[in-house]
């Protein structure tokens, strides 16, 4: 009697442990699946059927944390793609993996932005393929996947259509190769480093680090989004000015970088004072093997204990595990210093947009901007300047030259061809005032956060919600969490882990090592 009892409980085991075997399996094949799928009825189906299969939550977060299996039978080398953008148009993007691609090992993303972004048209093919070169041997050597995006007017580094295509370019790496999501770095010359700016003012969460060659961070609010420097502070930076810069010459960049000192995190400052803004880049050879190291040295923290971060929009409100979600003065406020530096802009410009596509001798205008010297001259659209000053301008690189040695107040005579006929125009840049360097046109929330074991201190500044997400990695979900706001406790308790949060969560993200297992949402208490 007693080995029929012990026999059956042994089936009853096994039994039990091959259903259990079965459900893994089974959950771990539609994990899978959600990371397979690229359209959000897909994934929303997906995630319908493993909730209705109650599963364990540790256990589906085990597999989120481990990752799907990447196939071995994809393109390596060079490959031409093209991203469905957010306003309807197809625009390409270049990338590079290595030849020896190994689907178990991870691999660093390097994303390099173009300069030249505000011309009408793609840059060519040939062309384009020439500007690969660039990090194309460091790719090749040290076996990192090499992105390179394009864009144009109306998809820039600095707007939302720009900003999307890049993210969505990561994400559709992330589904087909397996990269490490804490080595992702974004770097870029001219405009491109002007736009990686961007990017970490307004989406630093799956970046790790920001290299800027020849930009400039105030070009960065061309898009309409106002700059708040505290974003810098989440992430490193690696900057590159040079002295001899027409279009944005180092001592017009300065005062920037050293209000960006005063609240970043970490800051690499580099200026070679020789050279000017054109490539061949005059400081490549001593720098790249340096930004090599930076990258190599640079692991993201998914979750530090400290994240600052300022917006006016709450689309734009995440860094991390924290995001703003309701902008608004409830009288709630701690005051922060506004870092915006006042600046008095020595680079002077015409005011005009140029048009690339003219393939005369000269300079063509594309487009007179309101409130400049173009408009004071009545330059018009169409016009070819041929020349400034006596000199030739037969081409945009030596206009910008002689303008970049040109100071506010100097007299300027502009050569110009109109309908075949040649006119003469002579004009003053004028003087600016001291201003702020950023607008403050629109109401930003301002927000900072500590974590200290289980405890969550958060300075508020016009925000009237902002949600904290949970993950097992920076908390004790057995003991409770306790969140303070301007001083006032605003939470206590413990957070039951929800998996359909978690896997909603883990679609959006696509990031192994940021998993998170539930959120607290807060309502700022309005102060009377």
């Amino acid at each position: 009697m007693r080995a029929r009892i012990f026999l059956l409980c042994i089936l009853f085991l096994s039994v039990q442990a091959i259903y259990a075997q079965r459900e893994s399996e089974s959950l771990e094949k539609l994990l899978d699946s959600l990371f397979s799928v690229s359209t959000e009825a897909e994934q929303e189906k997906v995630i319908n059927t493993i909730t209705a299969l109650n599963p364990n939550v540790e256990k589906a977060e085990s597999l989120l944390k481990a990752g799907r299996k990447y196939p071995k039978d994809v393109p390596v080398g060079w490959n031409i793609y093209e991203n469905l953008c957010i306003d309807g148009i197809n625009r390409p993007y270049h990338i590079y993996i290595p030849e020896d691609y190994n689907p178990n090992k991870k691999y660093m993303v390097f994303f390099y932005l173009h300069g030249l972004v505000s011309r009408d048209e793609l840059i060519p093919k040939d062309e384009f393929i020439e500007k690969r070169s660039f990090w194309v041997d460091e790719a090749k050597k040290e076996e990192f996947i090499y992105v390179l995006p394009m864009g144009r007017a109306g998809a820039t580094w600095w707007n939302e259509i720009g900003a999307q295509h890049i993210l969505k370019i990561l994400e559709n790496v992330k589904r087909r190769y397996n990269i490490d999501e804490n080595r992702v770095f974004l770097s870029g010359f001219s405009d491109g480093g002007s736009g990686a700016y961007y990017m970490a003012l307004n989406y630093s969460t799956p970046f790790a680090g920001f290299i800027s060659l020849n930009g400039h961070i105030g070009v960065a609010q061309a898009g309409g989004n106002p700059i708040y420097l505290p974003n810098l502070y989440n992430r490193p930076l690696y900057i590159v000015n040079t002295g001899k810069d027409y279009l944005y010459p180092i001592d017009e960049v300065t005062p920037y970088i050293e209000k960006i000192c005063q609240i970043a995190g970490e800051v690499t400052f580099k200026t070679y004072q020789e050279f000017g803004h054109l490539p061949p880049f005059g400081y490549r050879d001593k720098e790249k093997p340096l930004i090599l190291e930076f990258m190599r040295n640079t692991e993201r923290e998914p979750f530090s204990s400290r994240l600052k971060w300022e917006t006016s929009s709450p689309d734009l409100g995440r860094i991390d595990w924290l995001k703003i979600e309701k902008i608004e003065d409830i009288s709630n406020n701690v005051e922060f210093d506004d870092l915006n530096p006042i600046t008095t802009y020595k680079r002077v410009t015409i005011g005009v947009d140029i048009d690339y596509g003219f393939k005369g001798k000269g300079v063509r205008i594309k487009k007179i901007r309101e409130n400049t010297l173009a408009e004071r001259l009545n330059l018009k659209s169409g016009d070819v300047i041929i020349g400034l000053d006596d000199k030739e301008t037969d081409k945009p690189s030596t206009l910008r030259e002689i303008i970049s040695e040109k100071r506010p107040g100097d007299q300027i005579s502009l050569i110009i061809i109109r309908n075949n006929k040649r006119l003469t125009f002579e004009g003053k840049f004028e003087k600016p005032e001291p201003e702020p360097a950023f607008s403050r046109e629109k109401l930003s929330g301002r927000i900072e956060a500590e974590v200290t074991g289980n405890r969550i201190d958060v300075k508020v500044k016009n925000i009237g919600a902002y949600t904290v997400f949970i993950s097992r990695d920076q908390f004790d979900i057995d003991k409770d969490i306790e969140i303070y706001t301007n001083g006032e406790l605003s939470f206590k308790g413990k957070i039951k882990p929800d998996i359909e949060f978690m896997l909603r969560q883990a679609t959006k993200d696509m990031d192994r090592s940021m998993i998170f297992i539930g959120k607290i949402e807060i309502a700022v208490k309005k102060k009377i």
